[in-house]
């Protein structure tokens, strides 16, 4: 049974004129570009460490968190801190009426 959460994704390469050092640098590009290396070294290891687990998951929250400012800022002609108030208000849990 295949794992659902690894995509193959085949990434073509010619070889021309029997010159396999070429071949092999633009897949080496190639992958790079489509991000399998990074992947292949976060999946090196198959434990990692619970304080690394929590510091990857913040890093990545702080970027997605950043990248939604930085889009409110210029789809909707917000100033930064305009933009910030409105992400932060929707990552606030509604309060439960009571």
């Amino acid at each position: 049974m295949a794992n659902k959460h690894l995509k193959s994704e085949s990434v073509p390469v010619k070889v021309r004129g029997n010159n396999i050092d070429q071949a092999l640098r633009v897949l080496k590009k190639r992958m790079q570009a489509n991000g399998v290396s990074k992947e292949m070294k976060r999946r090196q290891y198959f434990v990692s460490k619970p304080d690394q687990a929590r510091l990857d998951k913040k890093k990545n929250t702080k970027r997605i968190f950043n990248r939604n400012v930085k889009n409110l800022m210029s789809k909707e002609g917000l100033v930064k801190e305009d933009a910030i108030a409105v992400e932060m208000q929707r990552h606030r849990p509604t309060p439960s009426p009571v």
